[in-house]
């Protein structure tokens, strides 16, 4: 196994006590107890392309407040907020950089 990769349970074992649970519901319902979310961000491949992934996933999540602006959903093209403005949370989609990261990591083994 490489030194990147995590045994299997790292990252259940690295989550408060309250969220290590294997049931998705389980989750979502503890997310609503302490108060929901501040945001939903969308990125990579799938999240910035995909209008139809954003929209499946934010009318799964409408029991947490998540709303989304059909029009400017479909018409995101790189960052932007695709909820309404007075929405909480807000919707988000960033466009990935990880070439620009890529560059600083080169440029900093480099110097």
């Amino acid at each position: 196994m490489s030194s990147t990769q995590q045994t299997p349970g790292t990252r259940e074992r690295a989550l408060p006590t309250s969220l290590r649970v294997q049931d998705p519901n389980q989750r979502c319902r503890h997310v609503r107890r302490y108060g929901g979310i501040d945001a939903l961000v969308f990125t990579g491949g799938a999240g910035e392309a995909s209008s139809r992934l954003r929209a499946d996933t934010c009318a799964g999540l409408s029991f947490l407040g998540v709303r989304l602006l059909g029009t400017t959903n479909e018409g995101c093209t790189g960052d932007g907020v695709v909820s309404p403005s007075e929405a909480s949370p807000a919707v988000i989609v960033v466009e990935s950089r990880e070439d620009i990261e890529i560059v600083h990591h080169v440029r900093e083994l480099l110097a």
